[in-house]
């Protein structure tokens, strides 16, 4: 990926082009190489790539690769009970730190239980199952 034409991109849209969790790992790499600096809108719907995709998000947000994005898009990914309660995990424990102007993480679509739904309640207000 060309860095100098990715500077100010603020949305990028890569829904349905099935990503799997190694496809993710290339776009880690974009991120940390600093393709991304002005990111507001990470849309990764309908790509399937489960609780090992959510890893490497995850890893992302520990890594401070989404520090200007606003909304992350992960409707529809396969992503199970235990890939968000480690998600919800890593949130609540950082309380925003790593992600200070996050405003929306969408997960509608995949298959979270209500059990462990409830289980973490209150939710972070921008998390949306």
């Amino acid at each position: 990926i060309r860095t100098a034409n990715l500077m100010s991109l603020k949305q990028l849209v890569l829904r349905q082009n099935s990503i799997t969790p190694r496809g993710l790992m290339y776009l880690q790499e974009a991120f940390l190489g600093g393709a991304f600096p002005a990111l507001v809108e990470l849309d990764l719907r309908e790509n399937e790539w489960g609780d090992l995709g959510l890893e490497v998000l995850i890893d992302m947000m520990q890594r401070k690769c989404f520090y200007t994005t606003t909304h992350l898009r992960l409707q529809a990914n396969g992503i199970s009970d235990a890939g968000f309660s480690k998600l919800v995990r890593i949130l609540q424990s950082t309380q925003g730190e790593r992600m200070p102007y996050i405003e929306s993480i969408n997960l509608e679509g995949n298959p979270i239980s209500g059990k462990v739904k409830r289980q973490f309640r209150p939710l972070p207000p921008y998390l949306s199952i």
